[in-house]
C-alpha cells in the first residue's frame, strides 16, 4: 500500500517548519516541555502572526505524531516570557458541524483564518465566507 506522503517529504516539511519557528522565536526562550512535544512529532504546518489583543508574537502550530494524530498548539511570545497552549479541535461529521467548529476556533480561540483554512484544507477566502455566513445567521 502506498503512503500518502513519503517519510522524506514529511521530514523535509518538518525541517522547513522548524527553521521557520526558530527564526521567528527565540529558541532559548521556548519552553523546554514544548520542545519535547516537537521532538515527539513533526510540524505539519505553522502560521506566525502578531496579535494586537495580546501584544505578542503568535505561532499557530499543527504537529503530527507517529500514530498519525494531529494536535494544535499556540505559542505566545510576550517578550518577557513564552507560553504555549494546546487547542482542542472537536470532531466534525457534517459540514454544519465543521462550520460551527471553524467559527469557534476563529472567534473563541482566536486562531487566524489562514491557519484554520490549512487545518480544514480550505482556502482562506472560503473560511471568510463561512464566518460571514455564520455572523449573518446570528443577526437574523
Amino acid at each position: 500500500m502506498n503512503k500518502l506522503f513519503s517519510d522524506d517529504y514529511i521530514k523535509n516539511k518538518h525541517n522547513e517548519n522548524i527553521s521557520k519557528l526558530f527564526n521567528t522565536f527565540d529558541i532559548q526562550a521556548i519552553p523546554e516541555d514544548f520542545i519535547k512535544i516537537l521532538d515527539r512529532g513533526k510540524i505539519d504546518f505553522i502560521c506566525t502572526s502578531r496579535k494586537m489583543n495580546f501584544w505578542c508574537k503568535v505561532g499557530e502550530i499543527c504537529v503530527i505524531f507517529p500514530d498519525l494524530t494531529r494536535k494544535i498548539y499556540v505559542l505566545l511570545d510576550y517578550g518577557y516570557c513564552m507560553k504555549y497552549d494546546e487547542i482542542i479541535v472537536n470532531e466534525c461529521k457534517t459540514s454544519e458541524q465543521r462550520n460551527h467548529e471553524i467559527e469557534r476556533l476563529y472567534y473563541e480561540v482566536g486562531l487566524t483564518q489562514q491557519f484554520v483554512g490549512k487545518l480544514f484544507r480550505l482556502s482562506q477566502p472560503s473560511i471568510s465566507v463561512i464566518l460571514k455566513k455564520g455572523r449573518n445567521e446570528e443577526n437574523e
